[in-house]
C-alpha cells in the first residue's frame, strides 16, 4: 500500500521550488519537472551487459524476500513491480519490471529468479513488450508513470536480441518519454507502439527514428483488436479514451465515455471477442469514477453500476484491467486491498461480463496492484507493491513466487553498534524487516518503514518509524544475528498528537551515546530518559512549510546539534537547544539538505549532502558551518546527493546518488564510481567496522568491505609508459584499472602490457587518472 499518499505528499521528493505547495499527489507537472532535471544519462546506441566484472567485491545483504510481512500471506514480500511479461509459448519464462530494481527474469515459472539489467544507467521501470516474432527480442520502457513521490524518471526505451543478456538504447526520452507506461509491437508491421507521459511515439524502421503521434495528454494504457491490430484503443490521464484505425497514424476521441472530470483510465478488449471493451476511470479524488463496458467494438457503451470502489483514494497510483484470453466475462480489476473500514476491495473479478463482481485477492495478495497478465497456460500474474502472485484459477487462489527477488525498495537503514550482521531498514510498503538469515530478512513493523535507529547507549534497543515519525516504536533484541528475535517495548509520538508535518519516510531520527534521542519534524524534539518522555526543544528549523530531512549530535557532546531541511535551511545549536544559529546563508544549499556526516572527534568539521541535479551536491566546513567548500568534484550531473558516509580513518567521502554510489580519496576534488553495484537509487548509507552498508531503493542492501576493496585501490605508484600499436606497456608491472569514457570499467589486472582497441580510455592507477587514447 501506499498508505494514503493522496493526504500529503513526501517533501522530500518534491522538488526545491514546489517544496511550499502542497499537493495531494505527486503530479504530472512535477514528474516532467523531475525527469527534466535528470537528463539524458545514455546515448542511442550505448550497449549495455546484464552481468559485468567489478574489482570491487560488493555483497548483497538482501533481502532476496521478506518473510511475515504484513498485508499478505507471510510468505514472501518483495518490492513494488510494474508490469509482467510471461512468454507467449514457454509457460515457465517470465520477465518482470520491477519499480526501482529493473528487470528480472526466471525460466522455473518464479521458483528462482535472476537479474538483466543491473548495469542499465536506470533501473526505473515502465513497461515489457515482446517482438511478436521472436521472444527473444524483447522492449524495455524505463521510468514510473504512477504518479507518486518514489516514480522515479527513466532513460528512454531499451532493446534485447538475446532474451535479456545484452541491451541497447534505441530512443531517448525527448523521443519517447520520461515515464513508459506501456509498449505494443504491431504483429504485422513491426512498428513499435511506446504509451508515455509524452502520449504515443511510434517507429516504423526499429527504433532509428520516431514520429509523435498522439502529445494531447499522458496515455496510461493502449490494446488493440485482435482480429484487427490497425485498431487501436488509448486510455489517457484526463482526456478521454482515443482511438485509431491507421495502426496509430492518426486518433480520434472516443464519444459515450468520459473526456474530462475524471483521473486516470484503463482499458482491456477481449481477444476473443475484440467487440467486447472495458474501460474503467478513477476519479478526480482517486476513487472510481465509473466503469464501462462496448459489445460493438466501441461504438456505443454503457456504464456498469454494480463495480465496487477498488481504488480507495489510491486511483492515481494503482490500478490495471485485465480479460481473460478465451473468456470475455472473466474481467478482473484491481486497485488497494481489502482492509475493511471503507476499503474492501483488492482485486476484484466478475464472470458475467460485470453484472456482479466479488473481491479476490484476500489477505493473500499484496496490496496495491499496478498490473495484470496470463500466461499462455492461463496462469495469471498480478504485480503489486509487494512484487508477484500467480493464480491457476483466475484469482480464486494465489500463490507467492517472490523468493529470490532483491527488488526491496529501502528509504533507511539502522546498524547495531560494532555489528554489522545486526541490521533493519524502512521500506516502501514492506515495512520495517531485520536481516535474518542471509539473504532472508523477516518484518519487525508493518506498512511504510521510515527512519531506524539503534541505540549506543544500549545497543540491543532499537526504534522503527512508520510515515511521519508516527509510531515511533522501541524494541529490544533478545538474541543476535543470525535468527535474531526481539520484543516489542512501546511506541510514542508526541509530535503526531501536536499536529507537526514531518517528511514521509526520511526524516531524521539520532541517539548520542549519553542515551540522548533527537526526531526531527519541522523543529526538533528530545528524550533523555529513553523515549518515555519527550521536549521539543526548537521553533520551525524548516521554513514556513518545508519538514527536517537531517538533524545530527556532535559525538562529543550531546549539546551540539546540526539540522538540515528539505528547503535547504541549516540550523546548529551548541547549548542543547536553547538558541540556534541560523546558518542557511552561509550554506547557499539551493535544495533540499539530505544529510549531514560530522566528524567523531571535531565537531566543527562536517560534511554535507544536497539535493541539487547540478551545481553544489557536496560541501565541507572545518568551522561549524561559518564557511563552507564545495567539494561536489566531478560527481555527474542529472543527479543529486542522496545519502553520504566519510570514512574519517581512511579520509574516504562515500556519495550516494541515482545510480549507485561514488567515492573520493582527495576530500572531494574528483570521485569515482564504485563499479558492482547495481545503477541504483541509493537512500542512505552507513559505516560500520570499516564495512560500508548501503540501502537501496530497488535492489535492497548491498555491503562493501572499504579495508580490503578501497585500500587496495589507493597505493601511489610512480611508473612511465607507451603506447606501441594497440599495446598499452608500462615500465614495470603493476595493478591497473582501466575504464571507457562512459564510466564502466573495462579491463583491470596486474601487468606489464596491455591490448587495447582503438579508442579513448581512462587509465586508473593508485589514485591518480590518465587519459589514453589508442590510434
Amino acid at each position: 500500500m501506499l498508505i494514503f499518499i493522496n493526504v500529503f505528499i513526501p517533501w522530500e521528493f518534491r522538488e526545491f521550488e514546489e517544496i511550499e505547495k502542497p499537493v495531494e499527489f505527486f503530479p504530472p507537472e512535477s514528474l516532467e519537472r523531475r525527469a527534466i532535471l535528470k537528463g539524458e544519462w545514455s546515448n542511442v546506441g550505448d550497449v549495455f551487459y546484464s552481468n559485468s566484472t567489478s574489482s570491487y567485491s560488493w555483497q548483497f545483504l538482501g533481502p532476496s524476500h521478506i518473510e511475515d510481512g504484513s498485508w499478505s500471506d507471510g510468505i514472501a514480500n518483495s518490492g513494488r513491480m510494474s508490469f509482467i511479461l510471461p512468454h507467449p509459448t514457454n509457460p515457465n519464462i517470465i520477465y518482470v519490471a520491477t519499480a526501482g530494481g529493473g528487470v528480472w527474469k526466471t525460466t522455473d515459472q518464479g521458483n528462482t529468479w535472476i537479474p538483466l539489467t543491473d548495469n542499465l544507467p536506470v533501473l526505473t521501470s515502465g513497461a515489457l513488450a515482446f517482438d511478436p516474432t521472436n521472444p527473444d527480442i524483447i522492449y524495455y520502457g524505463t521510468g514510473e508513470l504512477h504518479y507518486c513521490g518514489v516514480c522515479f524518471p527513466g532513460d528512454g526505451l531499451f532493446r534485447s536480441n538475446d532474451g535479456g543478456n545484452t541491451w541497447t538504447k534505441i530512443a531517448t526520452t525527448a523521443q519517447v518519454g520520461s515515464y513508459i507506461s506501456e509498449i505494443v509491437i504491431h504483429p504485422n508491421t513491426g512498428r513499435i507502439i511506446v504509451a508515455s507521459d509524452l502520449g504515443i511515439s511510434y517507429s516504423d524502421n526499429n527504433g532509428n527514428t520516431w514520429v509523435p503521434s498522439f502529445t494531447l495528454d499522458d496515455v496510461n494504457d493502449i490494446d488493440y483488436r485482435s482480429d484487427n491490430p490497425n485498431t487501436i484503443f488509448i486510455a489517457t490521464l484526463s482526456k478521454g479514451v482515443f482511438k485509431s484505425i491507421d495502426g496509430g497514424n492518426t486518433w480520434n476521441s472516443v464519444s459515450g465515455l468520459p473526456n474530462s472530470g475524471y483521473f486516470r483510465a484503463h482499458l482491456a478488449i477481449s481477444k476473443s471477442n475484440p467487440n467486447i471493451i472495458y474501460v474503467a476511470f478513477g476519479s478526480t479524488n482517486y476513487n472510481l469514477h465509473s466503469f464501462w463496458k462496448s459489445t460493438d467494438g466501441g461504438n456505443t457503451w454503457t456504464q456498469m453500476s454494480s463495480v465496487p470502489n477498488y481504488l480507495c483514494g489510491q486511483g492515481f497510483y494503482n490500478h490495471s484491467i485485465i480479460v481473460h484470453p478465451t473468456n470475455p466475462n472473466i474481467v478482473l480489476a484491481g486497485g488497494v486491498h481489502n482492509y475493511g473500514s471503507g476499503c474492501n476491495y483488492g482485486i476484484i473479478r466478475t464472470t458475467n461480463g460485470g453484472n456482479s463482481w466479488s473481491e479476490v485477492a484476500g489477505n493473500v495478495v499484496h496490496p496495491d496492484i499496478h498490473h495484470f497478465a496470463y500466461g499462455p497456460d492461463g496462469t495469471l500474474y498480478v504485480a503489486c507493491d509487494g512484487g508477484i502472485w500467480k493464480s491457476t484459477n483466475n484469482g480464486t487462489s494465489w500463490i507467492n513466487i517472490n523468493k529470490g527477488l532483491g527488488t526491496l525498495q529501502f528509504y533507511t537503514v539502522g546498524v547495531k553498534f560494532n555489528d554489522e550482521w545486526v541490521i533493519v531498514g524502512g521500506t516502501q510498503d514492506n515495512g520495517t524487516p531485520i536481516l535474518y538469515n542471509l539473504p532472508v530478512w523477516r518484518e519487525v513493523s508493518g506498512g511504510d518503514g521510515g527512519p531506524t535507529v539503534f541505540e549506543l547507549q544500549n545497543p540491543n534497543y532499537f526504534w522503527t518509524t512508520y510515515i511521519r515519525m508516527w509510531y515511533l516504536t522501541k524494541y529490544q533484541l533478545t538474541s543476535s544475528y543470525p535468527n535474531p528475535s526481539w520484543n516489542y517495548l512501546f511506541y510514542t509520538h508526541p509530535w503526531y498528537n501536536s499536529g507537526d508535518r514531518a517528511d514521509w519516510a526520511n526524516g531524521p531520527i539520532d541517539v548520542h551515546q549519553n542515551g540522548t534521542i533527537i526526531v526531527g519534524t519541522y523543529r526538533i524534539w528530545r528524550s533523555t530518559n529513553g523515549g518515555s518522555s519527550w521536549t521539543a526543544i526548537s521553533g520551525s528549523l524548516a521554513g514556513n512549510n518545508g519538514v527536517l530531512l537531517s538533524a545530527v549530535f556532535s559525538r562529543t557532546n550531546s549539546d551540539t546539534i546540526y539540522t538540515g531541511s528539505s528547503q535547504g535551511h541549516f540550523y546548529m545549536t551548541h547549548n542543547g537547544g536553547n538558541t540556534w544559529n541560523n546558518l542557511t546563508n552561509n550554506l547557499s544549499a539551493g535544495g533540499p539538505i539530505r544529510d549531514i556526516v560530522i566528524n567523531p572527534n571535531d565537531s566543527r568539521k562536517l560534511y554535507i549532502c544536497i539535493g541539487n541535479t547540478s551545481g553544489k551536491k557536496v560541501v565541507y566546513s572545518a568551522n561549524a558551518g561559518q564557511s563552507f567548500t564545495d567539494i561536489t568534484g566531478n560527481l555527474p550531473n542529472g543527479r543529486s546527493c542522496r545519502a553520504l558516509a566519510v570514512d574519517f580513518q581512511r579520509n574516504l567521502v562515500f556519495v550516494g546518488m541515482e545510480d549507485g554510489v561514488y567515492y573520493s580519496n582527495n576530500n572531494g576534488l574528483s570521485y569515482q564510481k564504485l563499479i558492482g553495484l547495481p545503477n541504483v537509487y541509493v537512500f542512505e548509507m552507513k559505516m560500520v567496522s570499516g564495512k560500508l552498508i548501503v540501502a537501496t531503493h530497488g535492489r535492497s542492501m548491498w555491503k562493501l568491505d572499504i579495508a580490503t576493496d578501497i585500500k587496495a585501490d589507493m597505493p601511489n605508484q610512480k611508473f612511465d609508459y607507451r603506447i606501441k600499436g594497440n599495446i598499452l606497456e608500462f615500465s614495470e608491472e603493476l595493478y591497473y584499472k582501466i575504464y571507457n569514457v562512459d564510466g564502466r570499467l573495462y579491463k583491470f589486472g596486474k601487468s606489464k602490457k596491455v591490448f587495447l582497441d582503438k579508442g579513448m580510455y581512462i587509465l586508473r592507477v593508485g589514485d591518480k587518472n590518465y587519459k589514453i587514447v589508442m590510434h
